[in-house]
C-alpha cells in the first residue's frame, strides 16, 4: 500500500443532469485534497473518481511526507 498527498485537482464537473453549484464545487475538490492510500500510484485518479464520482481533469500530488496538508504525519 503506498499513500499520496493530493495537493491540488480539478474534476470536469459537466454531465447531463443538470449543473452544480460553485459551492458543492468546492466542498467536493475541498474535500478530496490530503491523504490516499493506493496499491499502486497508477491507480490514483482512477480511485478518486470511484470514490468522488467525478472524472479528474487534473491532479498534482506527492508520496506522502511531512506536508502542510497532512499536520507533518
Amino acid at each position: 500500500m503506498q499513500s499520496f498527498i493530493v495537493e491540488k485537482i480539478e474534476f470536469d464537473f459537466t454531465d447531463s443532469f443538470g449543473t452544480m453549484t460553485e459551492q458543492e464545487q468546492e466542498f467536493i475538490t475541498d474535500n478530496t485534497l490530503g491523504v490516499w492510500h493506493v496499491t499502486e500510484e497508477d491507480e490514483l485518479v482512477d480511485f478518486i473518481t470511484d470514490s468522488v464520482g467525478w472524472c479528474v481533469k487534473s491532479i498534482k500530488y506527492c508520496k506522502n511526507r511531512p506536508h502542510p496538508l497532512t499536520s507533518y504525519m
